[in-house]
């Protein structure tokens, strides 16, 4: 996600992060600007995601696929926020994405 949602490999992240969000297995403090785990939610949250997207995909379900995607593919703010407090982090590849602009 560290370099956005424009592709599938950000998109399919912010998609697991998102649904894992609603689920309430990580949560956002305002406070401390820092995300956290609930290890006793996560595991059943994961669950509930695999079944979700294997459903769709074998119900062919494309409607279902985009709203999916449009629920669950964004950046939200606290995300957005916190993607950029590493921008000073230096990465070891530079990913360019010919085929998106």
């Amino acid at each position: 996600m560290r370099f956005g949602v424009g592709e599938a490999h950000g998109q399919a992240n912010a998609i697991q992060f998102n649904y894992l969000v609603a689920k309430e297995a990580i949560a956002y403090d305002q406070q401390t600007k820092r995300f956290s785990i609930d290890v006793a939610v996560f595991e059943g949250a994961i669950t509930d995601l695999v079944r979700d997207l294997c459903r769709i995909q074998a119900d062919g379900d494309y409607e279902g696929a985009q709203a999916f995607i449009i629920q669950y593919g964004g950046l939200s703010a606290d995300l957005a926020e916190a993607l950029r407090r590493l921008d000073h982090i230096p990465v070891d590849v530079d990913p360019v994405f010919s085929h998106f602009e």
